[in-house]
């Protein structure tokens, strides 16, 4: 059965993580200007704003004077230009990793949460809105982000004990490092549609393509669904080397636009290929970015429809550039340009689908953060959700997002039916316990109407 991905925290920091980006490189330049007096007391600072000055696709009139750290610097570039340590971003691994299945960001107390890998056994044990504070004995409170982070890695098996704040109260738990997989590439046949899902463009996930939709062909499809919902994207070969068996003729289907250096290179398609004798549908959504906008977008120009929701519009492309003074294993991200399709144009805007359909029911709503708890006349997003898994099972009328009377009888009821303190407040039992549900219910397919529409689309487009 494909996994769908659960959704991250809210839309807003979605947007800010969509870092794992269409990237085509990694380049050398050999005679950075520094023939000027513009210099920081920090030789980071100097070596990263060289390189940005030759390859960055924005100019940056900046006073290095009084720049001092790279923090302060990255501030004036693009979200997705920043430094990073080779090897630990998911486009460069394979299809699993040795970990503990946590996507976690900064925060002032230690690492926040915002993420848990269904596959792995931490996912009944670490809820979304968890704060780790201690990891083998280690307070992580005071320490830089890169400090914290190495404190989750070690070999497969090796235990993590950690002390997490959940609800404003200390817990202890125990995680161990396991094989987490990523599985870039899932697929199935669904009745008469071949299926597959993306969802991220690495190293392996053309070859894995390639397989899933041979032996789909081999099982016999009419119609085939590619998925790239939340895919924000990954390296430009790995989603050229997929369309390569689908477009054809003589012209350009990408473009690449340097800007520094004013230039457009181009891919064309492979002699020989011929159009599918099936029906191709990519589903999208508004966190499609980057090279799930290319495959998308440039489909689409091929008369192969898209469905779904407009995507997130992210039209420039990354390369990597070593930054010895920070590193031996670090490198600089940084944007060099724009990607096009083969009219040419950009999709700052995004990618409007063929056919339009939203997400609804479960996997539309917000996923429940662990945090705060709610009464009688509070008013929050995250109160609808609640709403929402509380009418799947025990029914109701509610106002979305408005804790009145009528859904206080709802709470009331749900309580009283899952053996919880009957006080007809979201409480903390109350809503682990909803969460729980949610965990559950959101992974399954059937659940996934936006899913559904698509595959029934596809298959009358025969």
């Amino acid at each position: 059965m494909a996994f769908r991905g659960i959704k991250t925290l809210i839309k807003t920091i979605l947007a800010g993580l969509v870092v794992v980006v269409l990237s085509s490189c990694t380049v050398q330049f050999t005679n950075p200007n520094t023939n000027y007096q513009n210099r920081s007391v920090n030789p980071q600072v100097n070596e990263v704003f060289d390189i940005l000055k030759e390859l960055y696709y924005e100019d940056l009139p900046l006073d290095l004077t009084k720049i001092d750290t790279l923090d302060e610097l990255l501030a004036y570039v693009d979200p997705y230009t920043y430094v990073y340590e080779a090897d630990t971003r998911s486009i460069e691994t394979g299809e699993t990793y040795v970990g503990v299945g946590l996507t976690i960001q900064e925060h002032a107390d230690g690492l926040l949460v915002t993420d848990v890998n269904p596959l792995t056994e931490n996912y009944d044990l670490v809820y979304v809105g968890d704060i780790i504070t201690e990891i083998n004995l280690v307070v992580l409170e005071g320490l830089k982000f890169e400090e914290k982070t190495p404190l989750l890695k070690g070999s497969l098996g090796e235990e993590k004990q950690l002390k997490i704040i959940r609800f404003n109260q200390e817990i202890e738990l125990t995680l161990n490092l396991q094989d987490v997989p990523f599985n870039s590439v899932v697929f199935e046949k669904i009745g008469t549609v071949g299926y597959i899902e993306i969802n991220r463009f690495a190293g392996t996930t053309a070859s894995l393509f390639l397989e899933a939709l041979s032996e789909l062909e081999t099982k016999g499809i009419e119609a085939l669904v590619i998925d790239v919902r939340d895919n924000g994207g990954g390296y430009l070969s790995a989603v050229t080397d997929i369309l390569e068996n689908f477009v054809y003729g003589e012209e350009e289907y990408i473009f690449l636009y340097n800007v520094k250096a004013d230039s457009y290179s181009a891919s064309k398609p492979k002699s020989g290929v011929t159009p599918k004798p099936y029906p191709i549908v990519t589903l999208v959504n508004n966190n499609s970015a980057s090279a799930s906008e290319v495959l998308a977008g440039v489909l689409k120009q091929f008369n192969y429809p898209v469905f779904g929701e407009r995507t997130f519009g992210k039209d420039v492309y990354q390369i990597g550039y070593p930054v010895p003074s920070v590193g031996e294993i670090y490198y600089l991200n940084l944007t060099g340009g724009y990607w096009l399709l083969g009219d040419r144009t950009r999709v700052t805007g995004g990618i409007v689908p063929t056919k339009y359909h939203a997400q609804t029911g479960i996997k539309s709503l917000l996923y429940p953060v662990l945090g705060d708890t709610y009464e009688l006349g509070d008013a929050n997003p995250f109160i609808e959700t609640y709403q929402y898994l509380i009418n799947m099972s025990v029914g109701g009328n509610y106002e979305a997002g408005l804790f009145d009377n009528d859904f206080k009888t709802m709470v009331e009821l749900y309580q009283q039916a899952n053996s919880l303190t009957v006080n007809g407040r979201l409480d903390e039992p109350t809503i682990l316990a909803l969460v729980d549900f949610y965990k559950t219910e959101s992974l399954k397919q059937a659940l996934d109407n936006q899913l559904a529409a698509a595959l029934l689309y596809a298959g009358g487009l025969n």
